[in-house]
């Protein structure tokens, strides 16, 4: 018994290390995820040089992951715009964290179309303070 509780803990903490890193934005509504997605890829153009093209590819890019990350945490019951905590099984968390890979998967493919390798790796640096703060609320959602 006490593997398969070691076992269900190590998942809780992968699972919550790999959600998103891209997902990159704390929700509390729509709109101010959409000012904090423009001010980070503002700031991070500014910063890049990014030309037009990728700042408009980016934007859009990252605009979708973002509402289907939300798509995929409403599938299992899972609202980052409130406070009540979801309760999930052992099988859905894991299932879960196999959705969240795929999509951070295919983020990164899209981000790796616009970005050179280098810019990139700058915007994952620039995120990550982002990342670990979804992380920590989306662990205290799902205990």
């Amino acid at each position: 018994m006490h593997d398969l509780s070691s076992l269900i803990q190590r998942t809780t903490k992968r699972f919550t290390t790999l959600c998103f890193l891209s997902m990159c934005f704390l929700l509390t509504s729509s709109l101010q995820a959409q000012e904090q997605l423009q001010a980070s890829i503002t700031e991070f153009a500014t910063q890049q040089n990014l030309t037009e093209e990728q700042v408009e590819a980016m934007t859009q890019t990252l605009s979708a992951g973002i509402k289907q990350r939300d798509r995929t945490l409403k599938k299992y019951g899972i609202s980052m715009k409130n406070n009540r905590k979801a309760r999930l099984n052992f099988q859905k968390k894991v299932a879960l964290q196999n959705d969240m890979k795929a999509l951070q998967r295919e983020l990164q493919r899209d981000l790796s179309n616009i970005l050179s390798e280098k810019q990139l790796e700058a915007w994952q640096l620039a995120q990550q303070t982002n990342q670990e703060e979804f992380r920590a609320k989306l662990k205290a959602k799902i205990g």
